[in-house]
């Protein structure tokens, strides 16, 4: 017998308080936006007052209550995956897609997307953060070498959908295999788990019930199943209907206290659930992208005169909607605008709110644009291919916006019913595809199949908003100098002058030696340091030892942190996931990797690019002068308020007009920057020379270098001698860069026989622009020789309007 459990008569706790007020943190303002009940569906603010708030970059958008601003406020995601079958070693490419409220807008104010990716035991394999652009993200994330075959997950989410529960996260299941696709018929032969799921919930009495029913293998595959139903004397009495994706359904009219049961075409047999004598059967036609239809039957015992239709998701209730009975059947139409997208259920309600069915749905967007890929040279014999790429409304207006877009090569023996296999199954969030009307019933198919039972559905009542929306990186931990003396109350520096970023900070510990460090824009591997004012450059070296255990809501620690405690070389010290916000002065989030440092021996910074200055000047590292000193040395500089508060330095005619370029490490400052500026950014101690660039030396930065150039280097790490600078200086994990499919073309190049008869991709580009009239030009050359390819494209406009189109050459 398959899962099944039998919920009629049972009674959960469904009210939800929705006059009672919250507190936000102080970091964010209240602010009353627009009032809305979460009685009754609602549609939300307008489109473009999301737009503005966004622009704004305004936290200050919560209702009136919390749970008015979840559901105003609600984040979903929507992905474009390249491929759903992969390899160790190899990158799964996406296109991530944020959608903001009832309206489902691609707007949002969260700017961190935090990526996962999880084994079969869901332990997390790798993490990574990316950061969210105009309501998108992209990159790729690479399967790990000497990964096992497998199913695994890639799990997304950002802060703010946290205050959802874990159910709201967006998960893509997919396939690690170093072979072939096992073919179907292969499948058969292995043990089939068979598992039941009536609709509403429980098989009743004389109504007409659908039954859908799902088969897996011992791996968790889906197994397309034959069979019919028969009752306890082997009268046939339904035959099922074969939807895919190890999917069945079949309606029938059971009788109590009699058997049934599902006979496969390999003669095994399955007894079905039990059959109730009295309850109600809830049917749901969700084929129409505008409106849910809803059908309820009762057996004449049922009680209830009244009855309510209730659409709930994460413990928060969308609508409530009654339901006309006459003569024990009702039917009522259901509008779709305003519900999220991904799975949510219905519950059938008597007046004493006891359910009598429940029936999980799945919400999915309707395709607003039209996509049309047309091949204008495919022959794929030479490897070269040219697309032309339009998208129009649905009036045939053309759109200009983002397009995404995949093609993978497919094996000779590889089928559609393959390849839909890998699709992931249902999760809250929507993973892309052709939303036409026979998937959208697979869909609701595989949702039914999610639960079938009622419990979880109610979250304990929401009073607070834990989780704010993130605008950037955040880092938090104990400072101490390299005696391990804690550094309680203390100014620090952090500085960090990666090359594709120069950052500088000052900030505060507080009375426990903590520092908090919030809304870093950096990008890959960053080597910051952290130093304390005053005294020589040793003394002044700070080591922060990042939190690397979880701190609860009460603000006590439930690990002591060791200061000496020092890292082998290389470990990445991972960060415990997200926490509550506090509004105690307890540091309690944590959201990134540290890794220690790997130190190259330089006597000094190299010149950059190996330039010969016209000019320079070195710093004395044993009797270091001020940086204003030190441009009294360079001949042809004149400096201005030597001593005084506000110095400045003026370069010899032999430059043109214009203000001075400033670059340090080889990054060059928003202009115009002054030597305060440059004072307040790098202490004097740290320098190591300063350099002049004129005429043509200057002409690498064009136009900005007009009025001269001065480049400034820092101090390397070898050039302090004794002093163990790796000690206070940490490799921080910025933004996964963007993933470059050039380098991953290249390799199939190098290897073809590898990948030639696998499903690979061999062109992705998640940033295709098309122009006024809706139109973009697409050309590539695949890396393989090719004679089955298939080309998938995603769009979604900035108003939430979604397309999408796959073909096939």
């Amino acid at each position: 017998m398959g899962i099944f459990s039998t919920i009629a008569g049972k009674t959960i706790e469904i009210k939800q308080n929705t006059m009672n007020k919250f507190r936000l943190p102080t970091a964010l303002i209240l602010l009353y936006f627009l009032s809305l009940s979460s009685y009754g569906q609602v549609n939300g603010p307008n489109a473009n007052d999301i737009i503005d708030q966004v622009r704004n970059d305004s936290h200050a958008i919560y209702q009136e209550n919390v749970m008015d601003s979840l559901i105003t406020w609600r984040e979903q995601l929507m992905f474009h995956f390249d491929n759903p079958v992969l390899e160790e070693g190899t990158p799964l490419f996406f296109k991530a897609y944020t959608l903001t409220g009832p309206n489902k807008i691609r707007a949002t104010l969260s700017k961190v997307l935090k990526v996962e990716l999880l084994d079969e035991e869901n332990a997390i394999i790798k993490t990574q953060y990316h950061k969210i652009v105009s309501g998108m993200a992209e990159g790729s994330i690479i399967m790990p070498k000497k990964l096992k075959d497998g199913q695994y997950t890639l799990r997304a989410y950002t802060r703010w959908m946290q205050n959802y529960g874990e159910d709201a996260f967006f998960q893509q299941r997919f396939l690690v295999s170093s072979q072939n696709i096992k073919p179907e018929e292969d499948r058969q032969t292995e043990d089939i788990l068979i598992s039941f799921y009536p609709e509403g919930g429980t098989l009743v009495h004389g109504l007409k019930n659908r039954l859908v029913v799902k088969a897996t293998s011992s791996a968790n595959r889906p197994v397309e199943i034959e069979g019919v139903i028969v009752d306890g004397s082997g009268d046939e009495v339904a035959v099922l209907t074969v939807h895919g994706k190890g999917l069945a359904s079949t309606f029938l009219s059971p009788v109590n206290n009699e058997p049934y049961y599902l006979i496969t075409k390999s003669g095994k047999k399955y007894l079905l659930p039990e059959i109730a004598k009295e309850g109600a059967v809830l049917n749901i036609n969700n084929l129409d992208e505008n409106k849910i239809k809803v059908r309820v039957s009762m057996t004449d015992d049922t009680k209830a005169k009244k009855v309510l239709i209730r659409g709930i998701k994460g413990g928060i209730v969308y609508f409530d909607k009654p339901m006309p009975i006459k003569q024990a059947s009702g039917m009522l139409d259901i509008s779709k605008v305003g519900l999220p997208l991904g799975a949510m259920t219905f519950l059938l309600l008597d007046e004493k709110e006891q359910v009598l069915a429940f029936r999980p749905i799945e919400i999915t967007a309707a395709n607003q644009l039209n996509i049309s890929v047309d091949a204008l040279d495919e022959d794929l014999s030479n490897s070269e291919l040219v697309l032309k790429l339009r998208v129009t409304d649905d009036n045939g207006n053309p759109v200009r916006t983002n397009v995404s877009l995949s093609a993978v090569n497919l094996p000779t023996d590889f089928s559609d019913k393959e390849s839909n296999s890998f699709e992931p199954l249902m999760n809250d969030n929507m993973v892309w595809g052709d939303i036409q009307r026979q998937d959208r019933f697979l869909r609701d198919l595989q949702a039914m199949t999610m639960t079938n039972s009622t419990e979880g559905l109610m979250n304990p009542e929401l009073s607070r908003i834990d989780y704010p929306f993130q605008k950037g990186l955040n880092l938090y931990g104990y400072a101490y100098d390299l005696n391990n003396k804690l550094l309680k109350n203390s100014k620090i520096q952090m500085v960090n002058t990666s090359e594709s970023t120069i950052l500088a900070r000052e900030l505060t510990t507080d009375k426990e030696g903590r520092i908090r460090i919030e809304n870093l824009d950096v990008t890959g591997e960053n080597d910051i340091v952290f130093r304390t004012y005053g005294g020589d450059a040793a003394a002044r070296l700070v080591k922060i030892v990042p939190f690397e255990n979880s701190v609860n809501g009460m603000g006590s620690t439930k690990t002591v942190f060791d200061a000496t405690k020092k890292n082998k070389a290389d470990k990445k010290v991972q960060s415990p996931s997200w926490l509550p916000i506090d509004n105690t002065d307890v540091i309690t989030l944590s959201e990134v990797e540290i890794k220690q440092n790997k130190l190259k021996r330089q006597d000094r910074t190299p010149s950059l690019y190996g330039i010969e200055p016209t000019k320079s000047v070195l710093q004395d590292f044993e009797r270091p002068k001020t940086i204003p000193e030190l441009f009294l040395g360079i001949a042809g500089v004149q400096v201005i308020g030597l001593g005084g508060l506000r110095p400045s330095i003026r370069l010899t005619r032999e430059t043109g007009s214009g203000p001075i370029l400033w670059v340090v490490n080889g990054t060059p400052l928003s202009q115009p920057a002054t030597l305060v500026d440059i004072m307040d950014l790098i202490p004097a101690n740290d320098v190591d020379r300063i350099e002049i660039l004129q005429d043509s030396e200057a002409s690498m930065y064009g136009s900005r270098a007009a009025g001269g150039v001065v480049l400034l280097y820092t101090r390397n790490a070898s050039s302090l001698d004794n002093i163990k600078r790796k000690d206070g200086q940490l490799k921080f994990q910025g933004y996964e860069e963007v993933s470059d499919f050039k380098s991953f073309a290249q390799q199939l190049a190098k290897k073809p026989k590898k990948f030639q008869d696998k499903r690979t991709t061999l062109y992705w580009n998640p940033n295709i622009q098309t122009d006024e009239n809706g139109e973009a030009m697409i050309r590539f050359t695949t890396p393989l020789s090719v004679k089955q390819l298939e080309i998938k494209t995603t769009a979604i406009t900035e108003k939430g309007a979604v397309g999408s189109a796959r073909i096939s050459l």
